[in-house]
């Protein structure tokens, strides 16, 4: 499990790198650290059942869909039921529906 006190420690590293292969399990502060850490972009889920998808920060990157529409990715961490916490890695905009534009 990555951790946000071991990210911390580590000199000259950054978070993606950190972070690694994707999914990985990460601790509740290094998903709060990334989840409020950065301004919100899309919100998917009920905390009240301990359930959410959050995605953070400018567009990591855009891409062409294949039908000549930009799409946008972003930082992803999920929290399940369970009490675990993932980071998904960078991903696609999950609030972005195939009827848009």
């Amino acid at each position: 499990m990555k951790t946000l006190n071991e990210f911390e420690t580590i000199e000259e590293i950054d978070l993606e790198e950190y972070l690694g292969s994707k999914p990985v399990e990460i601790d509740e502060e290094l998903c709060h650290h990334i989840s409020h850490g950065y301004v919100a972009s899309n919100y998917v889920g009920y905390i009240s059942e301990g359930y959410y998808i959050d995605q953070q920060g400018e567009a990591a990157a855009s891409f062409d869909d294949g039908e000549s529409r930009e799409r946008y990715t972003y930082m992803t961490v999920a929290s399940y039921p369970d009490g675990t916490y993932w980071y998904l890695g960078v991903l696609p905009d999950l609030n972005r529906h195939s009827d848009d534009d």
